[in-house]
């Protein structure tokens, strides 16, 4: 019997939900499910052939009834969701649906304590609906353990009540070409940083902590991502004696072709939920620094055996850590091995036994 998988969210804009969203398709897809990936609207990356793509154009809060509509004529035999007000979206159009048998799997793919107070009002009241009514829901699952304990800890929920499967992480298919030119001059490395400009990334400490490290090395900073925080982050570049150094590069559509040629990766990040760009630059050999956030990256890295961890908002400790990658020989096969536990046939048989 062939399943047909049906995942829902906002976008597919090369975001963590959107890619991990369209990884879990092409899986999915490969060993003979039917899958429709529900958007509210059009995808920005591309999506994997034999993905049927169903895009609603509607806002989250008027799309119950064109999702109810879509939900009777595909009659999934698993609906997966993510983001709070998509969740709740979701779990409305299924009982208008009249298919409230249907499993159905809200799935959690940041700290959500943490993200939760820099919402604001509205949002953190969707946030304590979303908590109240997930009873009602089939199967929650958490990117990580720590956001499946934070999970249990907020809702009230036994331990062991949300489900934790990773995110899928595939062998890379790299190109040849360099992505940059700074990453084709071996003799002045280049680190590589890439996430939203958003405050959770705290890209700000980043880049306090590469100007003491560029003190004693030379070394170049390539900052990949998009977002609010864009000029406040280039006036804070602008203000240092290393500006000439340090690049914002705005969106990129694959980071890891960055990774792949780059001395290190860092990931400052405040909070997580996984840290898919993390395992991602183990996949191609890259050396990790990463700050040891709530929640993913200590589970990704294993508590430090595949990269470096450092304490979250700390220049010194960023620089220092950074330096030591830098004046270390890496050898990428045990982090490389390690990635086995997201082997996307895995991870996508473990959605499929949610049914």
């Amino acid at each position: 019997m062939r399943h047909r998988i049906c995942f829902v969210t906002d976008s597919v804009d090369g975001g963590g939900i959107g890619t991990v969203f369209l990884s879990l398709s092409q899986e999915l897809t490969a060993i003979g499910c039917y899958v429709d990936l529900v958007l509210f609207a059009p995808p920005i990356c591309a999506v994997p052939e034999g993905v049927n793509v169903v895009v609603l154009h509607t806002r989250a809060r008027c799309a119950v009834f064109h999702l109810a509509r879509q939900f009777r004529k595909a009659q999934p035999d698993l609906i997966v969701s993510a983001r709070d007000y998509v969740n709740l979206t979701v779990l409305f159009a299924r009982t208008c649906a009249g298919q409230g048998k249907t499993p159905l799997v809200w799935s959690f793919h940041t700290h959500q304590t943490l993200d939760t107070k820099s919402k604001n009002v509205a949002q953190r009241a969707m946030d304590w609906v979303s908590r109240s009514l997930s009873k009602f829901v089939n199967h929650l699952v958490a990117v990580s353990d720590g956001v499946a304990r934070d999970m249990e800890e907020r809702a009230r929920l036994p331990n062991g009540y949300v489900k934790t499967i990773y995110n899928p992480v595939g062998v890379p298919l790299l190109k040849l070409q360099i992505a940059h030119p700074w990453l084709a001059q071996p003799q002045v490395p280049a680190i590589v940083a890439c996430g939203r400009l958003v405050p959770q990334k705290d890209f700000q400490t980043l880049i306090s902590a590469f100007v003491q490290l560029r003190k004693t090395h030379a070394v170049r900073l390539l900052i990949l991502g998009e977002g609010p925080l864009r000029n406040q982050l280039q006036h804070q570049i602008d203000q240092t004696l290393f500006a000439g150094d340090i690049q914002l590069l705005g969106y990129v559509e694959d980071p890891v072709a960055f990774m792949k040629d780059a001395a290190c990766f860092v990931s400052s990040a405040q909070w997580e939920g996984f840290g898919m760009a993390i395992a991602e630059a183990m996949a191609v050999g890259c050396p990790v620094v990463a700050t040891d956030c709530p929640s993913g990256p200590r589970e990704v890295l294993a508590d430090g055996a595949y990269g470096t961890l450092v304490p979250v908002a700390d220049t010194d400790a960023l620089a220092k850590a950074l330096a030591c990658t830098l004046d270390s020989v890496h050898d990428p096969r045990p982090a490389q091995a390690s990635l086995v536990r997201f082997d996307p046939r895995v991870i996508a048989q473990a959605y499929l036994e949610l049914i």
